[in-house]
């Protein structure tokens, strides 16, 4: 993929590719994708320990991104507006949003 012209992996939206695996998302790819907003989709405190912290940090180095963590807040929904896409975490679905959670998603930073 990273051999297309550059501008044709560009897109503002990006789910972080296998929940954010350590060998899923090269800085290469991350470059090429410029994503404004990458949405983690793993469970909370899973075993394998998705999103892996690695690449959390590549993410996080590039200036263009925002990263939704539904590690610690539970699901993610998008509305689309006119003037673009209004991110939130549903009320309801959030039964992981507590210190234990965010502890847990910081220590993997």
């Amino acid at each position: 993929m990273l051999k297309l012209p550059p501008d044709s992996l560009r897109h503002s939206i990006l789910v972080m590719p296998h929940h954010g695996s350590a060998t899923s998302s090269s800085e290469a790819w991350i470059q090429a994708v410029q994503a404004s907003t990458v949405i983690t989709q793993s469970g909370f405190a899973n075993h394998f320990g998705f999103p892996h912290a690695k690449v959390i940090q590549r993410y996080l180095q590039q200036p263009f991104t925002d990263i939704m963590l539904n590690t610690a807040y539970g699901a993610v929904i998008g509305s689309w507006q006119k003037d673009g896409v209004q991110w939130q975490y549903v009320e309801g679905i959030q039964t992981r949003k507590s210190d234990a959670a965010l502890q847990w998603v910081n220590s993997h930073l």
